[in-house]
């Protein structure tokens, strides 16, 4: 252990906070294996995931016209 956190130190504050973030993806993956989550389980966590706003959709809808109506330059 002693090992690891001497290492640990000579990591910039990038490199341990990527460390640290997948210590946390080992330790979630070992709380709940993949075949014991449940169908209740899996749908919760999907009905977490973001969704774009109608607000947020129209910004690139816009910015897709836009696009469109633009004409290159000829050479």
């Amino acid at each position: 252990m002693e090992e690891i956190l001497l290492k640990f130190e000579k990591l910039d504050s990038f490199r341990k906070q990527e460390l640290l973030d997948f210590l946390e993806f080992l330790l979630n993956k070992q709380a709940e294996p993949a075949e014991a989550q449940s169908y209740g389980t899996y749908k919760k966590r999907i009905l977490e995931v973001f969704a774009w706003s109608d607000e947020e959709i129209g910004v690139f809808e816009e910015n897709r016209k836009k696009f469109n109506q633009w004409q290159a330059r000829e050479w």
